[in-house]
């Protein structure tokens, strides 16, 4: 084998100098050298040769899997990062970055650079599942070979590009011609979502939870909910009111509706003379996109001082792998004019430990669909609350809707419940008051859905 290793390294100094062949000499499978790495990158020089060969691939895979998913990780947080070095070591960095990106890639998959330090990535065979693994995969390392080991997750930013793109009657003829498609698609999107928000926005209602604090058995705090009628006729609530949309519009135009409806639930609030918080729902794209926003900023600028004790906004459609520093420096915006922020985590991959020091009041989650949880759920119920203890986070369970779910939700161990099996949704925010159990009932919660409120004192 040393043999053969010393062979090997002769013929690479040779190779590498002009001289001589090597021999016509199979070696063993395992002392074969590693396949060389695709290049992958797309430029205007082979755009032609290399698209033609994917679209190619893409109908051969068609059915089987969805054919040149689309990713865009982006450096900007890195950028962000180096501050004022960032000009100086550009150039290295994107080279780094090339790299790593070149070494994930299998020969059915493309990249391409774009503008705002970012990359286009085509997976030619996987599912959107697979492809979105992969580019957090890649978004670590490029964090990791950077800035080394980050607290608060990978520095660079993964997006799915979901939007259907336009193609030439002849084809794509350069990376600027897809690139300026994307733009197209988003724009026209954007647009039709700007009209489908103003046509339901107008009937939008508002719902609030009474949510309770299972260790003070109080209720101190009112999810509002948006509702809004089907077009067949049935109401939808909550998350279920936000039409599916790439573009982030409706549901932005949707949380100015309800942070308009906030101010009048404010002034209940204050009347009834306690200190009950009103939590109002928003979608991080609202709070980090500037175009969405300025819009949103300008209200919560209009709410009087008393939002400072009495509004919490609670963070729905987090990213997957959303860097903490992101996180901390959009929540750091609106930080001054409310409470606080409780964001909403997936049950089933919350990822927690990316948002110790956040300065979040709280995390939150839900159970879907479920009506009665098997034990895999609430195996990750019980494993949600622990991880938020172990980061310092209260944990909030919402939508609980049969009483089997909110007594697990009580027994994995939230700090805090709503849903209809614990008091049912409420036409405006009200009073804070205890929960009492019924008679017979356990004084742990764990069937406290038929508690009846009482005003405290």
């Amino acid at each position: 084998m040393k043999i053969t290793l010393l062979a090997r390294l002769f013929q690479r100094l040779a190779d590498a100098f002009g001289g001589g062949s090597r021999p016509n000499v199979i070696d063993p499978v395992y002392d074969e050298p590693a396949a060389p790495v695709p290049d992958g990158r797309l430029t205007d020089a082979n755009f032609s040769t290399k698209m033609a060969q994917f679209d190619t691939r893409a109908r051969q895979a068609a059915g089987a899997a969805v054919a040149g998913n689309v990713q865009l990780i982006g450096l900007d947080d890195i950028k962000r990062h180096f501050g004022e070095t960032w000009p100086s070591i550009r150039d290295a960095a994107h080279k780094a970055a090339e790299d790593i990106i070149r070494s994930h890639l299998t020969a059915l998959d493309m990249f391409a650079p774009i503008k705002d330090e970012s990359y286009i990535l085509l997976f030619g065979e996987l599912d959107r599942a697979g492809a979105e693994a992969k580019a957090k995969q890649i978004a670590a390392e490029i964090t990791r070979r950077l800035c080394g080991e980050v607290e608060g997750g990978a520095l660079v930013t993964v997006r799915k590009l979901v939007l259907e793109v336009e193609r030439p009657k002849d084809g794509f003829k350069s990376i600027a011609e897809v690139h300026a498609s994307f733009e197209r698609a988003e724009t026209k999107a954007a647009a039709q979502a700007r009209q489908e928000s103003a046509r339901i926005g107008t009937g939008i209602q508002f719902g609030y939870w009474p949510t309770l604090n299972l260790s003070k058995r109080l209720i101190a705090i009112y999810d509002c909910n948006i509702m809004r009628r089907a077009d067949v006729g049935y109401m939808l609530v909550g998350d279920d009111a936000y039409p599916p949309d790439a573009t982030g519009e409706v549901a932005a135009a949707l949380d100015v509706v309800a942070l308009d409806a906030a101010h009048q639930g404010l002034k209940q609030i204050e009347q009834q003379g306690k200190r009950a918080v009103l939590l109002l729902p928003v979608h991080y794209e609202t709070l980090a996109f500037r175009s969405f926003r300025d819009r949103y900023m300008q209200g919560v600028r209009a709410f009087p001082e008393s939002a400072q004790r009495n509004l919490a906004f609670h963070v729905l459609g987090l990213p997957d792998g959303l860097p903490q520093t992101r996180l901390v420096e959009v929540v750091s915006r609106f930080r001054p004019w409310v409470l606080g922020f409780i964001c909403r985590l997936p049950l089933e991959r919350p990822e927690i430990e990316r948002f110790v020091g956040s300065g979040l009041i709280a995390i939150s989650t839900d159970a879907g669909g479920t009506a009665t949880p098997p034990k895999a759920v609430f195996d990750q119920m019980r494993a949600f609350a622990a991880t938020a203890r172990e980061a310092k986070l209260r944990c909030m369970f919402v939508n609980a809707r049969t009483v089997s779910l909110a007594s697990a939700a009580v027994r994995a161990g939230f700090d805090f419940v709503n849903g209809d099996a614990i008091v049912r949704m409420v036409a405006r925010p009200g009073r804070v008051y205890q929960l009492e159990p019924a008679s017979g009932e356990p004084t742990s919660g764990a069937k406290s859905p038929s508690a009846k409120p009482t005003p405290t004192p």
